[in-house]
């Protein structure tokens, strides 16, 4: 026969399971190389600027490049341009700190002491002694969006180790269509030349 029971009595009948803490597991790695500093997730924007640095410097490699732009002072910097704050250009350089600052000698054109290393400037405090490229920030103090790769919010460029050439090939590039266009570029009306 069956007995009828309340629930009070079925708990005191039955044995207290002992609960034990799962141990935790480490996530499963995927990816051989060393973990980057700043665990941050690079935006598009960032991705962009790495591209492009790692395109002006052949030979150095993308987690190189990460890393520098990974650092707190660097981050920290690409960003204050991305939010309109400060300047609004950034050069990077791939030269030797210790003469990053340093004018070329009479006996020593350029002198070298350490291996290159990237190194952000504003592009007037630094002696260049090769190739650089930058990025300019269109529309003033105005934000860019962080989302979007590549727009015309913020222009890349490169400066050769003879900025010289290079402005003259960029001013010939732009100008010398707008004034092979004109009729009237390189005459003089009889007004002005009086």
């Amino acid at each position: 026969m069956f007995e009828l029971r309340s629930q009070d009595q079925i708990s005191e009948q039955l044995p207290t399971p002992e609960l034990k803490p799962k141990p935790k597991l480490d996530p499963p790695t995927y990816n051989s190389n060393p973990p980057l500093p700043n665990k941050m997730a690079l935006t598009p924007r960032h991705k962009f600027v790495v591209s492009r640095i790692e395109e002006c410097f052949e030979g150095l490699d993308n987690q190189r490049v990460q890393t520098f732009i990974r650092k707190n002072e660097n981050i920290a910097r690409l960003n204050s341009l991305f939010n309109g704050e400060g300047c609004n250009k950034i050069f990077v350089h791939f030269q030797s700190k210790s003469n990053a600052g340093d004018a070329p000698t009479e006996f020593n054109q350029h002198p070298t002491t350490s291996e290159p290393d990237l190194f952000f400037s504003n592009g007037d405090a630094n002696y260049m002694n090769s190739k650089c490229c930058y990025f300019l920030r269109s529309g003033g103090a105005k934000p860019i969006s962080v989302e979007v790769g590549n727009d015309k919010s913020l222009l890349y460029g490169e400066v050769s180790d003879s900025p010289l050439q290079t402005i003259e090939a960029l001013l010939s590039g732009s100008f010398d269509g707008l004034f092979a266009q004109s009729a009237e570029w390189g005459k003089v009306s009889c007004a002005e030349n009086r």
